[in-house]
């Protein structure tokens, strides 16, 4: 109902829209490698019916309206590699790789063949851990997002670049006493480099470098 309902100046109603639905395959592996590795492999296929896609009403960008595409298929492989390195660090790393296309859509045949939006072909994490309970925890990783389109045409114009992103997270846990247990103290620190990008358009950029103190305890 959310969906169905959101009219403005940039979107129109839609009472007909029906939930979407997907099956989905997948054949994988995990291994331990050389006593201080796991490594992950994974093949999958995703089919789904009535995928729900903001689609341009008219000739113009705006207005949208969400929509069902008929059928959409998703083929993809995972990649993975965690491991522990010394006492206390965990550096990983993973990959996806994304194969969507838009097989059918008797409403608008002009689409069918391309890929659905938001859906990159690649993207990426890796980053490590210092897990030490007597000391501290801290984290640094990066996630890389290929470039995709935010229309289910594909226009040329709606296509959104590449972008890599890197955050950071240190945390303490401690308790004073009887009466405050597992106290647990976090500094973050998002998107250090302050990269300019956008996950879903163009007209609106994601948060520059921001940071983040958080408290949490037990009693």
């Amino acid at each position: 109902n959310t969906l169905k309902y959101v009219g403005s100046a940039f979107f129109q109603d839609n009472p007909d829209l029906k939930p979407e639905k997907s099956i989905t395959y997948e054949i994988g592996v995990d291994q331990n490698l050389f006593g201080f590795m796991k490594g992950k492999a994974a093949l999958y296929y995703t089919k789904y019916k009535d995928k729900i896609s903001a689609i341009s009403v008219g000739a113009t960008t705006w207005p949208k309206q969400y929509r069902n595409i008929g059928e959409t298929e998703l083929k993809g492989a995972e990649l993975g590699l965690e491991a522990v390195l010394a006492n206390y660090w965990y550096p990983f790393i993973n990959y996806t790789y994304m194969d969507a296309e838009i097989t059918k859509n008797p409403s608008d045949k002009t689409i069918e063949g391309r890929r659905p939006e938001f859906i990159p072909f690649n993207k990426f994490n890796a980053g490590i851990t210092y897990d030490n309970p007597k000391i501290v925890m801290a984290r640094v990783a990066g996630r890389y997002i290929g470039d995709r389109y935010w229309d289910a045409q594909n226009t040329v114009a709606k296509r959104l670049g590449d972008f890599f992103v890197t955050d950071a997270k240190v945390s303490k846990k401690f308790s004073i006493g009887n009466t405050l247990k597992d106290i647990n103290v976090s500094f973050a620190v998002n998107n250090i480099f302050d990269r300019k990008y956008s996950e879903y358009g163009y007209y609106e950029l994601e948060d520059g470098r921001n940071f983040w103190v958080e408290v949490g305890f037990k009693f």
